[in-house]
């Protein structure tokens, strides 16, 4: 009977020490957890900022891009009527950056140079 007694005790003990131990597993599991939603908050926050930051270089560079073919424009829109005014290619056209603008034309508008 003592014996029996004994058996039970230990098995009850045993019981105490695997309930204890399931429930500091899980306590490690939700503090793991609640780090993983953190650093996952953490890397949201960063990503969103990321993103935010890419989203302002495109657009500055599209900013740019825009100021670039507007002023293309004008320009075309300036050597055209050059021209079209009966400008004669040796002697009429000015020059853009070291070269004739028929020249800076034609590879800008694929124009040859017997326009």
């Amino acid at each position: 009977m003592e014996r029996r007694g004994r058996e039970e005790e230990s098995e009850m003990e045993k019981r105490e020490r695997e309930e204890e131990i399931e429930m500091e597993r899980r306590e490690r599991e939700e503090e793991i957890e609640k780090e993983r939603g953190g650093r996952e908050e953490e890397t949201e926050m960063e990503k969103m900022e990321r993103e935010e930051e890419i989203d302002m270089e495109r657009w500055g560079r599209e900013e740019e891009i825009e100021m670039e073919r507007g002023g293309r424009v004008e320009e075309r829109i300036e050597i055209r009527s050059v021209i079209m005014a009966g400008a004669k290619p040796e002697t009429d056209i000015p020059t853009v950056e070291g070269r004739d603008l028929l020249h800076w034309l034609s590879l800008e508008l694929g124009i040859s140079h017997a326009v």
